[in-house]
């Protein structure tokens, strides 16, 4: 018999929903996550990008910071990684599965800003539309594999 904590309810049949066929939102793949990391330093001025040639290699931190990202993304179920940038203090990268995005606090929004988190927005899911199709390539052909197997 249950104790006073536990209580038997009967739990409603319900039809079981179809999941979407694609939500991606752990663990990008290195070549994306350096892809994406580019996008970030040339669109939106995070301080990721790979040293210049006038610098000493990692000497601002931007060889450790890249480093973080590419960890982050590739390793992290984490959905989203503070970049700042010109985005300022909230400049965060999301990863919400259906697409890959930026945005920043609504109070720090400017006319600027908004333009900024356009044209990042706009290259990041050109983007994630190249990973979705590698990714649905990849997955038919593993489903035509495990068909060939069968007997």
């Amino acid at each position: 018999m249950p104790n006073h904590r536990q209580r038997l309810v009967p739990v409603p049949s319900q039809p079981e929903r179809k999941r979407p066929m694609v939500y991606l939102r752990h663990k990008i793949p290195v070549k994306y996550a350096e892809k994406i990391a580019d996008i970030l330093a040339a669109r939106a001025g995070a301080n990721i990008g790979p040293p210049s040639k006038h610098e000493k290699y990692g000497e601002t931190g931007r060889f450790y910071n890249r480093a973080d990202f590419i960890h982050h993304a590739t390793h992290s179920d984490d959905l989203e990684y503070r970049f700042q940038g010109f985005l300022g203090f909230g400049g965060k990268f999301r990863n919400h599965g259906k697409r890959w995005y930026i945005d920043c606090y609504t109070e720090d929004e400017t006319p600027l800003r908004r333009m900024v988190i356009r044209r990042t927005n706009d290259s990041l899911a050109e983007l994630f539309d190249t990973f979705l199709s590698e990714w649905r390539h990849i997955q038919a052909r593993k489903s035509r594999r495990c068909t060939r197997m069968r007997f």
